[in-house]
């Protein structure tokens, strides 16, 4: 399929590089088959992972105080971050000196409206005694009085009447404001120590612990194009650090915009750990981003984001952010024109072909493997070449 590859064996039956130096390599342009690799660069990654987030506090926006250093196994309950607590420490401070208030407020209220209600309770029962000895001297028979001393008995009874009425009246009007004033202080005592069980309860979430025993991996920041440290600024809801499942490992990768559409999902992948580079794992294209998203939030430079779905997982080797080399296969060209890369120089700004009697010939290739490129124009099925290094 590749016949260069014999001519490059029978290197002895070309011509000499001198006359009476070694003999000159050569390779023939043929036709084949050829499968490119596209290069990648990544890391390790959990499939599933457990997300630690930034708490929702009322201060908002969280300043990271202290957090554990990123790698480290921990055990469950194990404090692994801390956030700047001093915002909402006063927050507290002041929410408790603000319950402390209301609750004076609300006991000075109930025992303003126990005095007053105590005089109207007793203005009540004064006006009902009077109203008893009213109606005692109003009983006495008109014919037993001189009229006028009847008609000024009837007239008090009427008069003491009124004045219970009104007593009552009042009482009932002071007892309903009381109810309302005391429900008023009750209510802004209660949103204060609602506040503050809320403040407490936020001040407690300021620390994140680990859920469970695992290796703690610090989440990368949003825009910064790197791993969240102390100082940063953060917001409810951001993860903030994985504890990943090392029983399931996939390779996250990334393409150049400029590689646009040279793989797809499905394609076969050979995973190399720069830990471990006598070890090949093999996998598979699972997702390719649609759209490129930009290196750092700076960055002019924008990569599609790839996942790699492993075929084997090894997690005593496979650890989360282990720099991998991926080698994907692309898509096959068959029947196509094919020169040894030896005999190119693809470094210029054209390319450019060595040929057998040693000069130059401007060529324009597609895609490469490591040994050949396939030659889209400037040479034809069956020309000599020689290496380009050669003299």
């Amino acid at each position: 399929m590749r016949r260069f590859l014999l001519a490059a064996l029978l290197a002895g039956c070309g011509p000499k590089s001198g006359g009476t130096g070694p003999a000159a390599v050569e390779y023939a342009v043929t036709r084949g088959d050829i499968t490119p690799q596209v290069l990648l660069s990544g890391e390790m990654d959990a499939v599933d992972s457990e997300a630690l987030v930034a708490p929702q506090t009322p201060t908002w926006s969280l300043s990271i105080s202290w957090m554990e250093e990123d790698g480290v196994p921990v055990k469950a309950g194990q404090k692994v971050m801390e956030f700047d607590s001093s915002a909402l420490g006063t927050r507290l401070v002041e929410q408790r000196l603000q319950a402390s208030q209301a609750a004076s407020e609300l006991d000075r209220t109930l025992a303003d409206n126990a005095v007053d209600l105590a005089g109207k309770r007793f203005e009540v029962a004064r006006q009902g005694l009077m109203l008893e000895k009213a109606q005692v001297r109003a009983a006495v028979p008109e014919d037993s009085l001189a009229r006028r001393e009847w008609q000024e008995r009837q007239l008090e009874l009427a008069r003491v009447t009124s004045a219970l009425s009104a007593a009552q009246e009042s009482l009932a009007t002071a007892e309903e404001s009381a109810r309302l004033a005391i429900d008023v202080r009750q209510i802004a005592m209660d949103k204060t120590v609602r506040e503050i069980e809320t403040g407490e309860r936020a001040f407690e979430s300021l620390t994140l612990r680990a859920p469970r025993d695992g290796l703690m991996l610090v989440a990368d920041h949003p825009w910064m194009g790197r791993k969240l440290d102390v100082g940063d600024e953060t917001w409810p809801g951001t993860t903030m650090l994985r504890l990943p499942d090392l029983t399931r490992m996939q390779v996250k990768a990334t393409l150049p915009d400029v590689d646009d559409g040279r793989i797809a999902e499905g394609m076969k992948a050979t995973c190399v750990l720069d830990a471990w580079p006598d070890r090949t794992f093999a996998g598979t294209v699972a997702s390719l981003a649609p759209v490129a998203s930009k290196v750092s939030r700076d960055s002019l430079r924008r990569n599609f984001a790839v996942i790699i779905e492993l075929d084997e997982h090894d997690a005593e080797v496979m650890l989360p952010g282990m720099s991998v080399r991926v080698e994907v296969e692309g898509r096959a060209v068959n029947d196509v024109l094919l020169a040894p890369r030896a005999a190119l120089d693809l470094g210029g700004e054209v390319p450019r072909a060595r040929k057998a009697n040693g000069s130059w010939v401007e060529v324009q290739v597609g895609i490469c493997d490591a040994q050949v490129c396939e030659v889209l124009q400037g040479l034809a099925d069956g020309d000599r070449l020689r290496d380009r290094r050669g003299a």
